[in-house]
């Protein structure tokens, strides 16, 4: 007990030994003294705190200390029961806003399902979110969620037989809440592909043997298609078999934005994977317009010359990566893109950057070099104001005048010319923005010199020439003159002694020989850095088609929560219905992740879902057994679950809690 002014307040305290000094951490405080004293059950609660702790219960003056600083030590090992959390409230909280709650019972009186379909489906969504575990195992650990209605296993099988039919029913409803309650926009959408993996050899229908993403080809997989918005929330997906082509995902995303999202009109981004004659001509068919990646080394020969030449280049000069100067959104949009596209996302290469700027010494001042060589192409873009009349960059300390550029591009009218047996069959008008990274071209040579290595050794050792076919070195090898292999046999002597002969019918066998390919190597280094993104939309501008490609990362990171964090693999189910029914639930799990990212980004806290899973968890119960029935007391969260708390506007529940006192805990 702590006494500040006119009041003593009760806390509850962990002590521990740090080395060979003993340290106290606040865990919680219960409040004033006062106000304790006329809580009963929090008097029952101390007295059997203090029997736990060696003191004598009954001594009012030992459990009402009124000395500045009076503390009781328990053995926490002792007390029985287990930690409850609380914390699943905030989910809960965006269960109801999003009115998910409502559409399940909706389902279930239309229905013949007499089962709680609603705490199936949250339940399972509450574990991949803060303790991912199998089903069996989610029905097992439900006890750790504080006054959680009780469920049944079979439920939750049940409940993953029901969701599939009503997979398109959730999606729709899901789009409606997200443009009433956060006004989501969907001018511009992301899509891609991924796989998830089976432990299982044995194929069906659904799961199939295909190329794996996860490099786990020798395992049944499906694939997993997803729709995004530009704030990173899933708007749909679709589930294929394990043998689908990426390339043709796509087409029944358009029919579902018709149908079931009624969109008319948005800018659709994908990779170059999407890059299709097929894909393109539908994305236009369905009224849409499309930003994707394209292949250079496929292009005609007349853009590939205008790769190579410098004019009409525009070039971007930076010297550090620290914090950017503010300007016009277009000017923002492009610094943005600066910054990220040329730090890779691996440690090695964050590292690097960091290395280079404490060597260096330079300070934290982003300076900008603008040269257009046509400056028509350059009009949604302000002019730099590191730059004198003549173009010229104004020297500053540290930066030399002329630096090598680290970001380039130019822009192209583009007429995409879709083909069938090398006839015209329709065109598309667009742009083409060809790309130049510095960070890209020392990751492209990078990569060259690990598969130049692994050729090397097939021609070391011609043995490892199929793991060199998977591996991409089979490019820059070239074949050498076949050559004549005498075989020879080793016979047995009449002495009992081995020796090598020559076969007398001097059997031979062509013997492939490889070399490095030089010229081919030379050719690809040609190529590092460069980049093209193509667009059917006309009318925008740079700094628009780059940042919105730009974003494409979102849903690549999307693909890694899902994977790692939400641990939608291993998936635990056989039958093609429940594999679909697991992937609802991920998928609802997912859009209650990334609603509580977005509404705390609203409020100016960043925080990963690992952040938020671990304040979430934080939000505990002690439990303690008073008098033959269970007392709860309530542990501190962490500062980031105040924060969520707070935010949510969620009523936090009393410090101390009886059996009684659940009855009326909720949202």
């Amino acid at each position: 007990m702590v006494k500040a002014k006119s009041n003593t307040y009760v806390q509850l305290v962990r002590s521990y030994r740090e080395g060979e000094k003993t340290k106290h951490e606040l865990l919680c405080s219960l409040g004033t003294l006062d106000d304790l004293k006329k809580n009963k059950t929090f008097v029952q609660l101390a007295k059997r705190l203090l029997s736990l702790s060696e003191h004598t219960a009954n001594n009012p003056e030992t459990l009402y200390s009124s000395t500045n600083q009076s503390r009781v030590y328990i053995d926490f090992t002792e007390l029985e029961g287990t930690p409850v959390n609380w914390g699943y409230l905030v989910y809960e909280t965006l269960w109801k806003q999003l009115e998910l709650d409502s559409i399940l019972h909706q389902i279930v009186s239309q229905s013949k399902i007499q089962f709680d379909l609603n705490g199936s489906c949250f339940l399972m969504c509450l574990e991949h979110l803060l303790a991912p575990k199998s089903k069996a195992g989610t029905y097992e650990n439900q006890h750790r969620y504080l006054h959680f209605e009780p469920l049944e296993l079979h439920h939750l099988y049940r409940t993953l037989d029901a969701l599939p039919a009503q997979k398109e029913t959730l999606e729709q409803h899901l789009f409606q809440m997200n443009q009433g309650l956060f006004n989501q926009k969907v001018d511009v959408v992301f899509f891609d592909a991924t796989t998830f993996s089976f432990a299982s050899t044995i194929a069906d229908d659904l799961r199939q043997f295909g190329y794996s993403k996860d490099g786990k080809g020798g395992d049944v997989q499906v694939v997993f298609g997803l729709l995004m918005d530009k704030e990173g929330r899933p708007i749909g997906y679709e589930l294929f078999p394990g043998s689908t082509f990426d390339g043709h995902t796509l087409v029944p995303f358009l029919d579902a934005l018709k149908s079931r999202f009624a969109i008319d009109q948005i800018i659709l981004v994908a990779d170059r994977g999407l890059n299709s004659g097929e894909n393109l001509k539908s994305i236009k068919d369905h009224g849409y317009d499309y930003i994707v990646g394209t292949r250079l080394r496929n292009a005609s020969d007349a853009i590939q010359r205008q790769v190579f030449q410098e004019e009409g280049y525009i070039e971007k000069y930076i010297s550090n990566y620290s914090s950017l100067p503010t300007g016009s959104e277009q000017d923002i949009t492009i610094r943005s893109i600066l910054e990220e596209m040329e730090m890779d996302r691996e440690d090695e290469e964050e590292e690097e950057i960091e290395e280079e700027a404490e060597n260096t010494g330079e300070d934290s001042q982003v300076v900008e070099q603008i040269r257009v060589v046509h400056p028509e192409l350059d009009s949604s873009l302000n002019p730099d104001p590191h730059l004198n009349p003549n173009g010229k960059v104004n020297p500053t300390p540290n930066q030399n005048v002329n630096p090598a550029p680290i970001f380039k591009y130019k822009i192209l009218p583009y007429l995409h010319e879709i083909k069938k047996n090398n006839k015209v069959l329709s065109s598309i008008p667009g742009q083409l923005i060809i790309t130049w990274s510095k960070k890209r071209a020392r990751k492209d040579a990078k990569d060259r010199e690990n598969f130049v290595a692994i050729a090397q050794k097939y021609i070391d050792n011609p043995s490892k020439m199929d793991a060199v076919m998977k591996k991409g070195g089979r490019q820059f090898l070239k074949s050498a003159d076949t050559v004549e292999a005498t075989l020879q046999q080793k016979v047995e002597t009449e002495s009992g002694k081995k020796e090598k002969e020559t076969n007398p019918k001097k059997q031979k066998r062509k013997t492939q020989q490889w070399l490095l390919n030089e010229e081919k190597i030379q050719e690809d280094a040609a190529w590092d850095g460069y980049y093209a993104i193509e667009t059917s939309r006309q009318t925008m501008k740079p700094g628009e088609i780059l940042g919105a490609y730009h974003q494409l990362w979102k849903i690549e990171e999307c693909f890694r929560v899902m994977k790692s964090h939400l641990e939608v693999r291993p998936v635990f189910h056989w039958k093609p219905k429940r594999i679909e029914g697991h992937f609802v639930i991920c998928f609802l799990s997912f859009v209650l992740e990334r609603t509580l990212e977005y509404i705390l980004k609203q409020n100016n806290i960043q925080a990963s879902p690992k952040k938020i899973r671990e304040a979430l968890n934080s939000l505990q119960y002690a439990v303690f057994p008073v008098r033959k029935q269970s007392c709860y007391l309530k542990m501190k969260g962490n500062d980031l679950s105040k924060q969520i708390v707070r935010i949510l506007k969620i009523k936090s529940p009393e410090k101390v809690l009886t059996e009684e006192d659940l009855s009326s805990f909720k949202v």
